[in-house]
């Protein structure tokens, strides 16, 4: 009786096994050949249409605004830190989404992150403006990154992990007015999310077939691109700036409006950008995933940008 009890619950144990890898195999397909590569070549809007729609629309002002719930426990770009976003001038120009991973393991407690507004208030300072000094920049994807930050967690185990994906096929144009600093002005962003890359490639074709369907649906675009709370003075080179990034973010074919929390620092004609935004994927009609309860993630997705621009020749 009991080696009949046993030799049963070998095969219940067996069988529990295969419909597990059966469950993983079919949501993480091992096949992570991309349909669509490379930096976006699509023409973006030009900065000198933007700059023409400023000043029809140069009475806009500084709101509040209160960020979504985010995932406050991505404490590796936690607004409320004491920490600059961006490194000091002599470290590298940012910290990197892979090693930010390292840093947020462990859900902490979480923090209220503070308003635009207050942040607005105290960035924003008085000041002559000069003579307009423009520079027009050019994002370098070799040099910069946009990635995703999704919490999940494994039922089986009960292991927490953060999941980041990083692509570097990046396009889009900055005007910096030195003299003016409130001036400045960023053409629309595009990213090819179809080689967004993690550390699990079953992950990654599962995002390009089935959850955001990358393969369908290859860029993402943020558009209509303004920066809230730069000073109005004259720019002193290498000084950091905190501000807010406001653009209309497509999806698969959803746009939502959204709001980055910033920071840059303009080095000669180098400028460094890394800022990031917490969003709900069920706002663009993206379903979180979850494999019958055996790997859930989080609905609450935080998107990071860290651009690197150069002067366009």
């Amino acid at each position: 009786m009991k080696r009949k009890h046993l030799l049963i619950g070998l095969a219940l144990a067996v069988t529990l096994a295969v419909v597990g890898y059966l469950i993983f195999d079919r949501v993480f397909p091992n096949d992570p050949t991309p349909s669509v590569t490379g930096v976006p070549t699509e023409t973006l809007n030009s900065i000198d249409a933007r700059r023409t729609a400023q000043a029809q629309t140069k009475t806009a002002t500084v709101t509040g605004y209160q960020p979504a719930d985010g995932v406050a426990y991505l404490a590796a770009y936690n607004p409320g830190s004491e920490a600059p976003i961006l490194p000091a001038q002599d470290e590298p120009l940012y910290v990197s989404c892979t090693e930010a991973r390292l840093r947020a393991s462990e859900r902490p407690e979480a923090t209220p992150e503070p308003t635009v507004e207050a942040t607005a208030e105290a960035t924003v300072e008085a000041g002559t403006p000069g003579e307009p000094d423009l520079i027009r920049l050019e994002i370098v994807g070799a040099e910069s990154e946009a990635c995703y930050q999704v919490g999940e967690i494994f039922a089986g185990v009960g292991e927490f992990r953060v999941a980041v994906g990083v692509t570097k096929s990046i396009a889009g144009e900055i005007e910096i007015d030195r003299g003016n600093v409130a001036n400045s002005l960023v053409g629309d962003v595009r990213i090819n999310i179809n080689e967004l890359r993690s550390d699990e490639g079953r992950r990654d074709t599962a995002i390009q077939r089935n959850w955001i369907q990358t393969n369908r649906y290859p860029f993402a675009t943020l558009a209509n691109i303004e920066a809230v709370g730069l000073p109005t003075r004259p720019y002193e080179d290498g000084e950091l700036l905190t501000f807010t990034v406001k653009g209309d973010l497509t999806l698969r074919e959803t746009t939502r409006t959204v709001e980055f929390e910033a920071q840059a620092r303009l080095t000669g004609d180098l400028l460094v950008v890394t800022a990031f935004t917490d969003i709900k994927m069920s706002d663009f009609n993206i379903q979180a995933p979850d494999m019958a309860g055996f790997v859930k993630a989080d609905d609450e997705m935080r998107i990071v940008l860290n651009l690197v621009a150069r002067e366009k020749q």
